[in-house]
């Protein structure tokens, strides 16, 4: 049986994060600056703390580019990449290691892309994608 995540309302104990979660919280902070950090809620992410390069331009993420029905769960997907290690399977050489913010970033521009082809097929949770779809959800 599935549920369809357009359904999840955020903050009633659904297991979801709740919206003042820290996104950094398990990476270490180079330069946490004088500004607020990025919180689940927010609708723009800066991970410029968690790079070790911060001399770069920063790193962000702007959720309000997702389709709104997609939003909330590509960043539970961000919000894992951020706070679990690589598994084995997914790069050869880094796994148990913490992927880099740019993979991160790309790998979420990825994940919008198809966020928008989704919407714009007027899909609006994954369970909805059907056999049409199913070919280009496939990884691997």
């Amino acid at each position: 049986m599935s549920t369809s995540v357009t359904a999840v309302a955020p903050g009633a104990g659904d297991g979801w994060p709740a919206d003042d979660l820290l996104v950094l919280r398990s990476r270490p902070a180079v330069d946490t600056g004088p500004g607020p950090q990025s919180r689940f809620g927010d609708d723009q992410w800066d991970l410029s703390a968690a790079r070790p390069d911060v001399h770069r331009t920063r790193s962000l993420i702007h959720w309000e580019s997702f389709p709104a029905q997609f939003a909330r769960p590509a960043k539970r997907i961000a919000l894992a990449m951020l706070d679990h290690p690589c598994p084995a399977d997914m790069f050869a050489g880094a796994a148990g290691l913490n992927l880099a913010i740019d993979t991160i970033i790309a790998r979420i521009r990825s994940i919008r892309i198809l966020c928008q082809w989704l919407a714009s097929r007027g899909i609006h949770s994954l369970d909805q994608a059907g056999d049409q779809e199913r070919p280009c959800l496939r990884v691997g």
